[in-house]
């Protein structure tokens, strides 16, 4: 200020001094440039991995032989009976209780029920679900473990019986491949029948029949 208490201001140049919360066209640029190839890296990056899904599939797909619907047998109780048909015994395998039926064999409810529950496009889909598998995907990414594989009746029934419940990549996309397969070469009243055969519904019952058996001592 002069001696009449005047305050004179000066107007800096596009050099002075900012403020701590401002930053210099220097430094927006700067960052701007490492946002653009921290995007640039990414962009590139989630292509590259589709990519190789892609090629992991068809790989799998060529050279994973898909076996018939009597190939693939699962340990079931094992009855003994004596020479007038009684029966003596029944031997239960590590894996439970579990007795194949025939597909005519099963309630026309019961399947549609749990086509209803499990896979409601069961009948149009090609073994596989898009959605589930990019959730099972992202859930490997993220190391969610609810976020689900959202898997068709194909999908299960191929995880139990044949590729296992191990959590990888490959394994992932070996159950893809064979379900992608095996709706090409099984009719749907063979995976379903197979399926109902298999899972696990509780009580120690693997299968439909044993399950029929613990819930409502029926055949």
């Amino acid at each position: 200020g002069d001696e009449h208490g005047e305050v004179s201001v000066s107007f800096g140049s596009g050099n002075s001094r900012r403020g701590s919360g401002q930053l210099s066209r220097e430094e927006k640029a700067k960052r701007q440039k490492i946002a653009a190839w921290g995007l640039g890296i990414i962009g590139g990056f989630v292509p590259f991995l589709a990519l190789v899904g892609v090629l992991t599939f068809l790989v799998l797909y060529a050279t994973t032989n898909v076996p018939s619907p009597d190939e693939i047998k699962q340990n079931q109780v094992a009855t003994i009976l004596d020479d007038q048909g009684h029966v003596i015994s029944r031997i239960v395998p590590p894996a439970g209780n579990r007795t194949d039926v025939k597909f005519e064999d099963i309630p026309e409810p019961v399947r549609q029920a749990v086509i209803a529950a499990e896979d409601r496009d069961f009948a149009s889909n090609s073994g596989f679900s898009i959605s589930g598998l990019t959730r099972a995907v992202w859930g490997q990414l993220t190391g969610n473990s609810v976020a689900g594989g959202g898997s068709t009746i194909t999908q299960q029934y191929v995880k139990n019986a044949i590729v296992g419940d191990q959590h990888s990549y490959i394994r992932k996309f070996k159950e893809l491949a064979i379900s992608t397969k095996m709706a090409n070469e099984w009719s749907k009243d063979d995976i379903l029948g197979a399926y109902l055969n298999t899972i696990y519904y509780g009580r120690g019952a693997y299968g439909i029949a044993s399950a029929w058996r613990a819930y409502f001592n029926e055949d």
